[in-house]
């Protein structure tokens, strides 16, 4: 698989394991996971980045960019949400 193929499948799996680890965690009452869904997924990307980072650097990749859109939108958020 080529690189653009990986990063692609990365940034799509970010994206879906965000959602996933939100709902779980606002599932168990834990609030933090809707809105602090930057900071949760670190919990699970970093040891993702690491494991790929030599095997499939195009997912490593795509999981580092879908993860940072994902912090930036909840930063948007936030910023938003403040200013009400």
């Amino acid at each position: 698989m080529d690189r653009l193929a990986e990063a692609v499948l990365g940034f799509i799996g970010s994206l879906v394991l965000g959602v996933l680890a939100a709902l779980i965690l606002s599932a168990i009452d834990l609030s933090v996971g809707i809105f602090f869904i930057g900071l949760v997924q670190l919990l699970y990307i970093i040891p993702l980045c690491i494991y790929y980072w030599n095997r499939h650097r195009g997912a490593a990749q795509g999981l580092i960019i879908g993860a940072s859109l994902i912090f930036l939108l909840n930063s948007l958020c936030w910023g938003i949400l403040a200013q009400l």
